[in-house]
């Protein structure tokens, strides 16, 4: 899953709790009910934002393992430190 589609998902989020504020202000809804909306929206951009940072920081490890050189065969690293009998590196 890429970081983009869950920003894409915020963003759609943010749009949705913009539109409880015009219901709001236009008495479609009782308060009560937006204040409990509002609060599990708020639930999801902080889910949603978690899984953003997860995979941002897992795309940052993956590019620093390859910009070391760690996910190709003929790197020194790899090639001198790997035996078949030991684990590989992860």
């Amino acid at each position: 899953m890429e970081a983009r589609f869950l920003r894409l998902a915020r963003g759609s989020l943010e749009e949705l709790v913009d539109d409880m504020t015009v219901c709001e202000d236009e008495r479609y809804v009782p308060p009560a009910s937006l204040k409990v909306l509002r609060e599990q929206a708020m639930r999801v951009e902080k889910i949603l934002n978690g899984c953003i940072r997860y995979l941002l920081n897992e795309n940052n490890k993956a590019e620093a393992r390859e910009r070391n050189g760690e996910y190709t065969a003929s790197a020194p690293a790899f090639a001198e430190s790997w035996t078949p009998d030991r684990e590989s590196p992860q």
